[in-house]
């Protein structure tokens, strides 16, 4: 059964709060030659099973146990989808998307330009490379830590 308009909502409230849209980058090939290889990364984390469940049985994908913390702590699940379902998933959600949209299209932008090349038969050029290299850029500036330069207009300045 499809996804209900409102569990595609749901899903894209669960990213926003608990989930990270990133480009990860790994080790190059000689594919990529000197440009950074990536590959996109859907995750969303939580302390509570029955989320991992909800999320694994509408969106399908996978769900992982993490014992990372102190014993006091609770056991943490991880859900992600597939590696080919990840653009299908980010555009069902990016209507309803509050704070990760801009991450959520730059994956897509991402997947985009690996479909063009899937399988690697021919080394990328200098102007995929840079579209590549721009993306990751543009998604690690967004969710990096710290200040940003402009105060949301909801808080009075003090």
């Amino acid at each position: 059964m499809a996804p209900s308009v409102p569990d595609w909502a749901r899903l894209a409230a669960f990213i926003d709060g608990e989930g990270c849209l990133t480009l990860r980058a790994r080790a190059r090939n000689k594919y990529a030659a000197t440009g950074r290889c990536c590959t996109p990364q859907m995750t969303i984390a939580n302390t509570d099973l029955r989320l991992m469940q909800w999320l694994q049985s509408t969106f399908g994908g996978n769900v992982r146990r993490f014992n990372n913390g102190p014993k006091h702590q609770k056991q943490l699940y991880v859900w992600e989808p597939k590696y080919f379902e990840i653009a299908t998933v980010l555009s069902g959600c990016l209507p309803y998307f509050i704070i990760k949209r801009e991450q959520a299209e730059i994956i897509i932008a991402f997947k985009t330009l690996v479909v063009k090349n899937p399988h690697r038969t021919k080394p990328l050029s200098e102007e995929e490379k840079s579209e590549r290299e721009g993306l990751y850029q543009r998604i690690h500036v967004l969710n990096s830590r710290g200040r940003t330069d402009v105060a949301p207009s909801i808080y009075k300045a003090s």
